[in-house]
């Protein structure tokens, strides 16, 4: 079987490394997949001899294939067959020195385009991007879903509600409690519009609506219990899960459409939005019909990932 090792910087699971988990288990059966975190250690010092020694070993002598993402695209080696994933390039960063290495890490990528033998985003706006700074071979392969995962009963849906104080008015899900997901002017503009409003996730932000922090499968069911969810983010998404699955959920969608989520929005008929001051007539207008999940947002699921997946690994 082919082998390939997978460098990350670190083990936390977000909407990135979700999508390239789901790599490794959908070629599982022919594909070996050698994981290494660079930031093994609690103590950041205590990583720096090891990620030292890895960057020397892979850098200059490695002779194989390397699946790299936006933090360690400097680890692409002169030897090795690089394949890099790319979800989006971040516009938010801030001075924080996690913000300062990410902006190196993405200087690094657009100065050494062409040592990465092939590189996979996930939308055609981001493919575009970086053939106009001179990249080649890009390869786009959407998010994609396991689609009975986003079927549920009505009365689990019933009872997450009335478990978490969610039944009597319209539910509106505004987002993953951050700043950069617009969930502060959504508040704003719908906090006396008589809809529930509910976040989700960490707490980056105060602000006085209901938050849920729940496991995967619950947060799937708040989409599919939500009468309308937003994606209001204020960066240039990559793409948008919580829009694709909460489509999927048969959930209508309202959200800005930045970056990559245009196109997801456009595949999925749902409602692109850029002035936040019009959502309380839009939200109405969403309540009043349903939605129902085209055949295009249908077919992104295991089969096409897998598909898409194995020729790129097969091209190397």
């Amino acid at each position: 079987m082919k082998r390939i090792v997978k460098i990350d910087l670190n083990d936390k699971v977000y909407g990135g490394r979700v999508y390239e988990n789901q790599i490794v288990e959908a070629l599982k059966d022919n594909v070996v997949f050698d994981r290494i975190f660079l930031m093994k250690y609690k103590s950041k010092l205590l990583n720096i001899p090891r990620i030292l020694w890895l960057f020397l070993k892979y850098k200059f002598f490695f002779k194989g294939t390397l699946l790299l993402t936006n933090p360690t695209t400097f680890f692409a080696g002169r030897r090795s067959k690089n394949i890099v994933i790319i979800h989006h390039i971040e516009d938010c960063l801030t001075n924080r020195p996690a913000d300062i290495f990410q902006r190196c890490c993405d200087r690094y990528f657009f100065k050494h385009s062409r040592r990465y033998h092939v590189v996979v985003t996930v939308s055609e706006v981001w493919k575009k991007q970086f053939e106009e700074f001179g990249f080649k071979n890009i390869r786009v392969i959407y998010n994609s879903f396991d689609l009975k995962d986003y079927i549920f009963p009505i009365e689990e849906i019933q009872q997450f509600k009335e478990q978490n104080k969610l039944s009597g008015s319209p539910l509106v899900y505004i987002g993953n409690c951050q700043l950069k997901k617009g969930v502060k002017e959504a508040y704003e503009v719908l906090r006396n519009e008589g809809y529930i409003l509910v976040t989700s996730g960490e707490k980056q932000i105060d602000i006085p609506v209901k938050n849920l922090n729940l496991s995967f499968r619950e947060y799937k069911i708040l989409l599919a219990a939500s009468d309308v969810v937003l994606t209001m983010s204020k960066f240039t998404e990559g793409w948008n899960r919580t829009a694709h699955e909460a489509s999927l959920c048969g959930t209508p969608v309202v959200g800005t459409g930045t970056g990559g989520m245009h196109e997801l929005l456009e595949i999925a008929n749902q409602t692109e939005l850029k002035d936040f001051k019009q959502l309380p007539t839009v939200i109405k207008e969403r309540l009043s019909k349903e939605y129902v999940p085209t055949p295009k947002l249908l077919s992104l699921n295991n089969t096409y990932f897998k598909e898409q997946w194995a020729s790129v690994f097969n091209s190397i």
